[in-house]
């Protein structure tokens, strides 16, 4: 018996070495990407800028300046002033703290809801698999922009609600991939050895699925706090989104575009330019990952 012992815990050694050895060459390929440089150094960029860039700039956001009302760059304002004096250096400065942590958390928070119900929804199977699966086609039959629009109006916009809003309807595809994955590996003979020596579903779960399922969970996050992003900015521009006390890029956008026939370009063109170094960025992270995780992509850059 304890010869078994020594010989489970040495296979599992085994295989821990083999999966970090795995682990650190796909984070070599994901270095060796131009992608994920550009990628990392325009985020790097943003949130030095959205987060450093106050501590230097002091300038308040709300702050109006009556003489300079709708002013294009001057020494005193580097990007303008809007219709009521406020500065727009400042505005996209603090604008970008709360546009960063909404798509990102998310995005993540979306990722984990997908991912579990994946999980549960491939482990289980049979009628619970298809209910919850037909409940994922249901979901995505609705227009997102729908759902986004319906449960804003309920809730009442903030963060916090921003985030639920954004992750409750964007957690399908994830759940539809990690589900596949799981599918895949059930059959595999490390987990139907692993079932043999009487591991239980926790067990397999989280020491056979869920490490050869990070990846794709990994790359969908990424590509999905752009989106994230996106969607924050766009439900602001429509007036459905935070409120105006609480700056972000898609408020400053919209409140610029009713100053587009002013030739006002101060106050469409720097926030909408955030909004797509954001995309830009997370992008260039997505295919990065992509490239490092991915098998049949890792090598090509």
């Amino acid at each position: 018996m304890s010869a078994q012992v020594k010989l489970d815990d040495t296979l599992e050694t085994g295989l821990a070495k083999e999966e970090r050895r795995g682990l650190s060459r796909e984070w070599r390929a994901f270095w060796r990407n131009p992608l994920a440089i550009s990628g990392v150094a325009i985020l790097a960029f943003l949130v030095l800028f959205s987060w450093l860039g106050p501590v230097f700039y002091h300038t308040p956001p709300e702050f109006p300046d009556v003489n300079n009302i709708l002013s294009p760059p001057i020494p005193l304002h580097p990007l303008g002033t809007d219709g009521v004096g406020a500065d727009v250096l400042s505005q996209l400065m603090w604008g970008g703290q709360l546009s960063l942590e909404v798509g990102l958390a998310a995005a993540v928070v979306g990722s984990v809801i997908g991912a579990i119900y994946g999980l549960v929804s491939a482990e289980t199977g049979g009628w619970l698999d298809t209910i919850l699966m037909r409940f994922v086609d249901i979901t995505l039959a609705i227009p997102a922009i729908y759902l986004l629009v319906v449960i804003d109006s309920i809730l009442n916009p903030n963060p916090v609600a921003m985030i639920f809003i954004i992750s409750i309807t964007s957690w399908q595809g994830i759940a539809r991939i990690v589900r596949g994955q799981v599918l895949s590996l059930r059959t595999q003979d490390f987990v139907e050895a692993a079932r043999a020596e009487g591991a239980g579903t926790w067990r397999i779960l989280m020491r056979h699925y869920l490490p050869n399922v990070m990846g794709p969970i990994i790359v969908y996050t990424t590509f999905s706090v752009g989106g994230a992003i996106l969607t924050v900015s766009g439900l602001s521009y429509l007036g459905l989104g935070l409120p105006p006390n609480d700056p972000n890029w898609g408020l400053s956008l919209s409140n610029g575009v009713a100053y587009m026939f002013q030739n006002a370009w101060w106050l469409i063109y720097p926030p909408g330019l955030m909004i797509v170094l954001s995309m830009l960025g997370t992008n260039f992270l997505g295919d990065a990952f992509n490239a490092a995780f991915d098998p049949r992509l890792r090598g090509r850059g």
